[in-house]
């Protein structure tokens, strides 16, 4: 909102009782030309004065009410924002649906104006939210479009401050990603084993390399090598506006990404070219590198949300997972199927196309009790002192009786350490109750790094 506001220039009379004003406009774009008005019935300079500060007053208001009559809603400065961004391709088209989407959830808060929005119109919006069963991720991300608006209101002068910036949302408890145990896992590849098509293609490649079902779809003939053994991902189909798809590429550097082949990917993949060369000579066209993966002969792709629908209705078929499995439950399957297998988090991290390796730890590694149990050994053995340990360095022996490696086994390194703690610790005690003691430790560590 640009606040425009009226400044005098100059008063000069022009007849007995007829001043002439001369002023100009300040707004966003800056100063405005001179205006001209004239002003009658004031006998003196000081009721001139007076008459034109109350003439640009009134055009200042004036202009302040047009303005706050004009003031956009918040739903409506959401999405005039996202549509900038859209332009300018600041986003992508399937993000800039997904906020169309998202400020249908502003329910009454979006329909007022910004400049009328009080801190405690945001706090209801936010309960209202909660009392309507949303989950708190939702919740979370609608308050950041509520911020981000009132933000961008602020810069645009709609408003003076964002009344949102203390809001907080409902803590959001740690949720576990859902994956396919063991047996979910042996009978899915089991089924689509059974299975010819694009879609047991598909699931067998989500199964071996980790990747969105947006990646999948978008794979081309031309990104799998077969002679070096990798495929290359380094597009995805997603949803555009209306009812349209198109192919997007990677939101960074991470997301493209050259995998290895697995041997049994490789062969699957191997049948079902096969199977598409015959295909493409029945149809009487040329087999061609461009061609998708599990896409069709004529050169189109299968939609993501296609293949969704058809995974669920193999999975309730099967009964897997109590029919309740999606596609990205098979990227979940795979990452912590890696991780429970000692596979460090860095190379996972490659294999999802995470640019930040800390992502991929705090969703997929959770405490494994098990593994805790098998820890306490180790617990153990950095907390208990060699047999003999003691008496050789003066002490007497501890009086629990628990089972310890013997002295000799002990590292070397580990009595250098002590000799070099005591060094330090010998100048602080000097003068102390403690020195004699330190002393003779001091002599004794010295006498085992010999």
């Amino acid at each position: 909102m640009s606040a425009t506001v009226y400044v005098q220039d100059s008063l000069a009379q022009r007849g007995k009782e007829s001043w002439r004003l001369s002023y100009h406009c300040v707004d966003e774009m800056g100063r405005g030309d001179r205006l001209y008005e004239t002003i009658k019935g004031c006998k003196t300079k000081h009721e001139a004065e007076l008459a034109a500060k109350r003439l640009l007053a009134a055009k200042t208001a004036s202009e302040m009410s047009t303005a706050r009559s004009q003031c956009p809603s918040l739903r409506d400065l959401y999405l005039e924002l996202m549509s900038r961004l859209w332009k300018t391709r600041s986003i992508e088209e399937s993000s800039y649906k997904d906020a169309i989407n998202a400020s249908g959830r502003l329910s009454l808060l979006g329909e007022m104006k910004v400049d009328e929005i009080l801190e405690r119109d945001v706090v209801s919006y936010v309960a209202d939210l909660v009392h309507d069963g949303y989950m708190p991720k939702t919740i979370s991300m609608q308050l950041k479009i509520v911020k981000r608006t009132l933000r961008f209101a602020v810069k645009e002068g709609w408003c003076s401050r964002n009344v949102a910036e203390d809001v907080k949302a409902p803590p959001a408890g740690k949720t576990r990603p859902r994956c396919l145990n063991e047996r979910e896992r042996l009978r899915l590849l089991a089924v689509t084993s059974a299975l010819d098509g694009p879609v047991a293609v598909a699931i067998r490649i989500l199964l071996s390399t980790g990747a969105r079902r947006g990646e999948v779809c978008a794979l081309t003939w031309n990104d799998i090598d077969f002679e070096n053994e990798t495929l290359y991902i380094g597009s995805a189909i997603a949803s555009g506006l209306g009812d349209s798809w198109y192919v997007k590429l990677p939101k960074s550097s991470a997301g493209e990404r050259t995998l290895p082949l697995e041997p049994g990917l490789a062969e699957v993949l191997l049948r079902r070219r096969e199977e598409m060369r015959r295909r493409c000579a029945a149809a009487g066209v040329s087999f061609d590198g461009a061609l998708y993966v599990i896409g069709d002969v004529d050169g189109s792709f299968m939609k993501p949300s296609v293949l969704g629908r058809r995974f669920v209705d193999i999975v309730r078929a099967a009964n897997i997972a109590d029919g309740k499995c999606t596609l990205h439950w098979l990227r979940h399957t795979f990452a912590t199927s890696l991780l429970s297998s000692g596979v460090d988090v860095r190379t996972v991290a490659g294999w999802l196309g995470h640019a930040d390796p800390g992502f991929t730890l705090r969703v997929y590694v959770d405490l494994d009790q098990d593994a805790m149990k098998r820890s306490v050994s180790v617990v153990s053995r950095i907390t208990s002192l060699p047999d003999g340990y003691a008496s050789s360095v003066g002490l007497p022996e501890p009086k629990a009786s628990v089972s310890r490696p013997s002295f000799e086994e002990c590292d070397k390194r580990d009595s250098h350490a002590a000799a070099e703690v005591v060094k330090v610790l010998l100048p602080c005690c000097t003068g102390c109750e403690h020195a004699d003691k330190i002393a003779v430790l001091l002599e004794a560590a010295a006498k085992t790094t010999r």
